[in-house]
């Protein structure tokens, strides 16, 4: 008889790490993955011969979420969009699909309010063009967007393994690539959902796994990369772009490695501020700024107040700003701030 208490140690309310059963289990594969690799000699030398063959372990990582996925596939089919974020982001798949960054304002947009969708002057999703991209790419070749999305985790795992290998030896980035697999694939949110997070994911390898080897052997090639990464950064997370681009800087790359990466950058801020102009009809208005003076949403940093609606907002807008007010505050301080931190620490699971 399993005791009460061991099964309530499982829920992630009720251990410090905020660990649910299915981290335990991650957990325990983890190590007993390590245990494998260090003590079968057939299994050492099967990881050798993919250490040295870094495009083939990259294709079987790119291969295996996906694999994984489609195989659920008869029980678990094509995730329903189900939240504002999954509508939005499809809105914004459908609006690339017809080459268009916005679409006209509809003449009875009161009847459309929506979460997260923006009616005047346009019609439009609030997000970045990043994860749309991939929706739109899944819509066009495979008329499915979530082919977008379930492609996305492959390239993921590849390129964590790729990135690894700039850091690690190479077999333990086989290691690192095959949770990869695991922590972002059939079973994750970011494949389960539309509203992704693979992009951004994807953005990082290619920054991370650019950065060691610009500093040991500077190439065009990894400048190249590094500019690639930084754009997608920017058309996924725009604020996110701003650190990981202040990261760069005080990593201190070669310059001329800098000045490649930005050149490479410069499509991505032309795609960003053209959706400005389209969306709001300013260059400089991100369309979910604009949002949050419309609807109040997405809330404002934690040190800055509450933003108030300028627009009536529908019952449902109405309790989506309401929720995260509540969870925003009214006002901060240092002391509030490292409670309200404090309680986060059970998400550190994921990192862990």
């Amino acid at each position: 008889m399993i005791p009460q208490q061991f099964l309530r140690f499982l829920l992630p309310m009720q251990n410090p790490a905020g660990f649910a059963g299915s981290d335990f289990v991650l957990l325990g594969l983890t190590g007993l993955a390590v245990a494998v690799l260090a003590g079968r000699e057939k299994i050492l030398l099967a990881a050798r011969w993919l250490a040295d063959r870094p495009l083939v372990s990259m294709g079987l990582f790119a291969l295996l979420p996906i694999a994984l996925r489609l195989g659920l596939l008869a029980h678990h089919p094509v995730p329903v969009p189900r939240v504002a974020d999954d509508f939005s982001y499809l809105l914004l798949g459908d609006t690339l699909t017809h080459f268009r960054l916005a679409n006209p304002m509809h003449s009875m947009h009161r009847f459309f309010e929506a979460v997260f969708v923006l009616q005047e002057p346009s019609y439009s999703s609030i997000y970045p063009l990043g994860q749309g991209i991939a929706l739109a790419f899944g819509q066009l070749i495979f008329h499915q967007p979530w082919a977008g999305v379930l492609l996305s985790a492959g390239i993921l795992a590849a390129l964590c393994n790729w990135t690894l290998r700039a850091w690690v030896d190479a077999r333990w980035a086989l290691l690192g690539g095959l949770l990869a697999a695991f922590e972002f694939g059939p079973l994750s949110g970011w494949v389960n959902t539309y509203w992704g997070g693979a992009i951004s994911g994807i953005a990082g390898c290619l920054v991370f796994g650019a950065l060691p080897r610009l500093r040991s052997a500077p190439r065009t090639r990894d400048a190249i990369l590094l500019g690639i990464g930084l754009g997608l950064q920017l058309l996924t997370r725009p604020f996110e772009f701003i650190i990981l681009a202040a990261v760069v800087i005080l990593f201190f790359v070669p310059v001329r490695s800098l000045i490649v990466a930005g050149l490479v950058l410069l499509p991505a801020l032309g795609l960003t501020l053209l959706q400005n102009h389209q969306v709001t009809g300013r260059w400089m208005t991100l369309p979910y700024q604009l949002s949050r003076y419309q609807y109040g949403v997405p809330a404002t940093f934690t040190v800055q107040a509450n933003p108030i609606p300028h627009r009536a907002l529908t019952a449902e807008q109405q309790v989506d700003y309401d929720a995260q007010v509540a969870v925003h505050g009214n006002g901060d301080s240092i002391g509030r701030y490292l409670r309200r931190l404090a309680t986060r620490v059970r998400f550190q699971r994921f990192f862990f």
